[in-house]
């Protein structure tokens, strides 16, 4: 299957936890380019690496699209989602019938018996309609019709049909009474969906870091090889003009040597810069999560290296808008809003926990009225329940359970306690790791940004360095070894120039990644573009 690719965004639609919708994976190929958190489409049928054209933006897509992480995550989702409803359920009314009918021969006593009569042979019927639904304060109200018809040939010849319409209601007051304590299960599955929906966020934006970083490295070895390649030319053009040179005893062989020396360690580092691209190649298959693809298969980055002016870091030097961005992430973040709506769900199972009774003490009440028609027809079941000026019927019972133990009672809150405590420690562990982090990501994008531009100054200025050399020696002022030296020292600095602008950029998406500022909390709908990966967030 071939996707069209429109490079300028991707847009990601998050799963709505409230209405209990997810984003499917599609693509509405318009622009920018729209992607969901999950492509149906393309669950199970992982995209080929023919597919990859090598731009930043359709790996990351590619990542959306196959990552079985992101898969396992929606799982997640629809998981919370079964337990939220399995909780609703208990509040769902419930309507219930019930139809039967009965032959009985009873044998009569012998000072009963008359005019030949041994036994009462009698037929009952009787159907019951009735409801019962659980408020979430933890009544039940149960309203419940019956009709019961008799007829036998001792006592019941006209054939009575008498009929009950009641309304029950059994009141909690002790055990499982009030609000809090019947909506608990409730509440705690539908914040754990939330929460559900927020680690699915963090998932996404996890697996996009992961794979603008291999994408990165990628670019980076592709350099570093294409560099390694040129070394390994010079030092061939190098070489042919010392045999040449030494053919025409110019020079002595004994400088060809050096040439040939230079030349095999060009080589070598050309060949492990090949191995280096072929493992960051297989890095970046992963993250996409192409299937059983030879690394020599994938695309290589066509993608550059974005131009970064000093103006670009300003934000950094901004110290009150960094700590503001800094604590907005330790608060804020998907993933530390994931566990602090999971502290909600275990607050709210502990507060009805500690707030249940151990003794179940319920009432039970009724109210309704009786009615009664005689004869066989068939709508005297349905008229017995008409009143006929009789009064209503009421009652009225308790009943006490009260447990010899307190085992259960108990149990529920340590756990519940545990559950909470649990996850305060781990909110509290997130949130210094992600300030530390950030730190980190700062001083290393201003490092990196610091050499990159000292990388690049010093290789323009190798470049010229090594051209004078080669004049130089060319004039016979110069040395091989001094040509070597130079060589090498372009490459190097060529080298740290890569190595430079391939940390810069990592730390730019960890930097986003550590801050939240890859897919924000409280948006449902984001486009992401080429500048959301490679810049820094406004503060």
């Amino acid at each position: 299957m071939t996707l069209p690719i429109d490079r300028e965004g991707i847009r990601i639609l998050c799963p709505d936890a409230t209405s209990h919708t997810f984003c499917k994976r599609r693509s509405r190929y318009k622009t920018p380019l729209v992607l969901l958190g999950l492509w149906p489409l393309l669950v199970g049928q992982p995209l080929q690496a023919a597919q990859f054209d090598g731009h930043l933006l359709e790996a990351v897509r590619l990542t959306l699209a196959n990552a079985p992480d992101i898969a396992l995550s929606e799982q997640q989702i629809q998981a919370s989602q079964g337990r939220l409803l399995a909780a609703q359920s208990e509040f769902v009314p419930v309507i219930y019938s019930g139809l039967g009918g009965q032959s009985i021969h009873t044998p009569l006593p012998q000072a009963l018996r008359s005019g030949g009569q041994t036994e009462i042979n009698g037929d009952l019927f009787n159907y019951t309609v009735g409801a019962s639904k659980k408020l979430y304060s933890g009544v039940i109200v149960n309203p419940e019709l019956s009709v019961i018809r008799t007829s036998d040939n001792y006592g019941n010849t006209t054939i009575p049909n008498s009929g009950n319409l009641a309304l029950n209601f059994t009141v909690p007051l002790l055990k499982n009474s009030g609000t809090l304590v019947n909506t608990a299960n409730m509440t705690a599955a539908q914040l754990e969906l939330d929460s559900a929906a927020q680690d699915y966020r963090f998932t996404l934006s996890a697996k996009i870091a992961s794979t603008v970083i291999a994408y990165w490295d990628c670019l980076a070895a592709k350099k570093l090889l294409d560099i390694s390649a040129a070394a390994e030319n010079r030092s061939k053009e190098f070489l042919d003009s010392a045999h040449k040179l030494a053919n025409a005893d110019e020079i002595p062989q004994a400088e060809v040597k050096r040439y040939e020396t230079q030349l095999a360690g060009d080589t070598i580092n050309r060949i492990s810069a090949e191995q280096a691209l072929v493992v960051a190649r297989a890095g970046l298959a992963l993250a996409m999560q192409l299937q059983n693809q030879d690394p020599a298969a994938v695309a290589l980055p066509i993608d550059d290296f974005p131009v970064v002016e000093p103006a670009d870091l300003a934000s950094l030097d901004n110290a009150v808008s960094v700590q503001n961005l800094i604590e907005t992430a330790a608060q804020q973040r998907l993933d530390v809003q994931a566990i602090s709506i999971r502290q909600q769900a275990a607050n709210t199972l502990l507060a009805a926990a500690q707030q249940n009774n151990r003794t179940q003490l319920d009432l039970n009440l009724s109210f309704g009225y009786s009615g009664l028609t005689e004869g066989s027809a068939v709508a005297n079941t349905v008229t017995a329940l008409q009143p006929k000026g009789n009064g209503p019927n009421a009652a009225v019972s308790v009943n006490l359970a009260f447990p010899v133990t307190d085992n259960a009672y108990r149990s529920a809150i340590v756990q519940r306690a545990a559950a909470a405590e649990q996850n305060s420690i781990q909110t509290r562990a997130l949130q210094n790791a992600i300030r530390n982090n950030i730190h980190v990501h700062i001083n290393a994008l201003r490092l990196s940004a610091a050499q990159w531009a000292k990388a690049k100054f010093q290789a323009e200025t190798q470049f010229q360095v090594l051209e004078n050399e080669k004049k130089r020696y060319k004039l016979g002022v110069g040395s091989v070894l001094d040509i070597i030296y130079n060589n090498g020292q372009l490459s190097v600095s060529q080298a740290n120039a890569v190595y430079a602008a391939r940390d810069f950029f990592q730390a730019v998406i960890r930097f986003r990644f550590e801050t939240g500022q890859l897919l924000e909390p409280l948006h449902e709908q984001q486009t992401l573009d080429m500048a959301e990966l490679t810049t820094l967030p406004d503060h």
